[in-house]
């Protein structure tokens, strides 16, 4: 096994029309602009970082797709023929992360890491290679427990997290020497400084949608499951991302990120190129740190925002009742209740099941309504306080009316919102 720190070891990069073209397909902008950056010396971090170069390798170029389709709606998202995951969602650094990657057929492969963001508009920066790792093919998890599917793969490398990463969204991009095919690995790099803004990526929704390795999410419709009821069927990190996490994720080229390239990164391109100081968490640190929320002027909640723990609610909520500035930039967020839950070996929140919802109801469901949002029979529904408390989004009698549009199964519908300030 050979790495290497220089970004500039082994990058090839592409003719520029061409990185922008491809570039444009996930949402960075044909026309490139700089980066607003004051001449003087008193600039950010994240400005200092984009004034480095950057590079367009990011990207994939050569991707496969399992044929057919998982359901009536989705084609089959998997790439066996190299897929991964990493043993947490954020690191900081001086911590060790691991990756795990299946191959198959059997193949050597290589790991490029990259930080995104703007880069005078490269989209992304080479921080670490390993070249010439040995692959294997892993073993699919059998159906566990309330449907789960939670791997237990063999680490293919595990490295320290460089004292010198910035906080940001890390691509780890996966390529099966054999043919070449590539996929993606997704962590997000945290600290603890004092920011403007704090960005959450949403991973809690990708992995609800993820259907890895076949139409197992939270929406698969499991013998006597309704979709949309609860308790859902537990969806696990400990596995890869397929492509189309979501039905209407049309990118082809995204697999293995979840939901972060085609709903996520263009704002993260944007305030990177403009220079805001900005940092990076997971949904999981909004859960399980509430302090670390309040070293930010804003919290920003970005893209399909739409599972969340309470405790992530209580913890947001009382991050701006100290002051701190919440914006919602996206659609459906804070709707589903999930309790976060570990994985069979150990680790907390490494795993999540829909249990209710983020909405007023009435003090007393008819029984019939209510055993059709059930999935098994006297569960108790775990509702969480009303989101428009948070958001500022008034969804009256939402559930109601969801109610009594019911016949057979409730569908819970919610509008598409995008909401900038502080509530007190």
């Amino acid at each position: 096994m050979n790495q290497s720190n220089d970004p500039n070891n082994g990058i090839h990069r592409r003719d520029l029309i061409k990185g922008v073209t491809a570039a444009s397909s996930i949402g960075v902008p044909e026309s490139l602009g700089q980066v607003s950056v004051s001449s003087t010396s008193r600039r950010n971090l994240i400005q200092l970082e984009n004034a480095k170069p950057g590079t367009r390798d990011w990207q994939l170029t050569k991707t496969r797709q399992l044929p057919g389709k998982i359901n009536k709606i989705l084609n089959d998202g998997r790439c066996p023929w190299i897929e991964g995951y990493c043993s947490a969602n954020s690191v900081r650094t001086g911590e060790k992360l691991r990756v795990m990657v299946s191959t198959n057929p059997v193949s050597d492969f290589k790991l490029e890491i990259f930080r995104t963001g703007y880069y005078n508009g490269d989209g992304a920066r080479l921080m670490k290679r390993f070249d010439s790792l040995k692959g294997k093919t892993q073993p699919d998890p059998p159906v566990g427990e309330n449907y789960v599917r939670e791997c237990n793969w063999d680490p293919s490398v595990e490295f320290e997290i460089p004292s010198d990463w910035l906080s940001g969204v890390y691509l780890g991009k996966l390529t099966a020497e054999k043919e070449n095919i590539q996929s993606y690995v997704i962590f997000i790099v945290r600290d603890d400084r004092p920011c403007d803004f704090l960005f959450q990526c949403s991973e809690l929704t990708w992995s609800a949608y993820n259907r890895w390795p076949a139409d197992y999410s939270i929406y698969t419709d499991h013998e006597g499951f309704s979709t949309t009821g609860v308790p859902s069927g537990t969806v696990s990190f400990n596995r890869p991302y397929g492509l189309f996490t979501h039905p209407v994720n049309k990118h082809a080229t995204s697999g293995g990120s979840g939901e972060y390239l085609p709903w996520e990164s263009p704002l993260s391109f944007w305030m990177e190129q403009h220079g805001y100081d900005v940092s990076y968490i997971s949904n999981i640190d909004t859960h399980a740190d509430p302090k670390g929320l309040l070293r930010t002027k804003g919290f920003i909640s970005v893209g399909h925002d739409e599972y969340w723990s309470v405790e992530m609610y209580d913890n947001v909520s009382k991050a701006r009742d100290a002051g701190v500035n919440l914006a919602f930039f996206g659609g459906n967020s804070v709707l589903c209740v999930v309790p976060m839950l570990p994985s069979s070996d150990g680790p907390p929140n490494r795993a999540a099941r829909r249990e209710g919802w983020f909405l007023p109801i009435p003090e007393k469901i008819p029984e019939a309504q209510k055993r059709r949002m059930q999935n098994q029979e006297g569960f108790e529904f775990n509702m969480g306080p009303d989101g428009a408390q948070l958001m500022g989004e008034d969804r009256g009698s939402l559930l109601l009316d969801a109610l009594r549009r019911s016949q057979g199964q409730c569908r819970l519908q919610c509008r598409h919102h995008l909401v900038g300030q502080r509530l007190v």
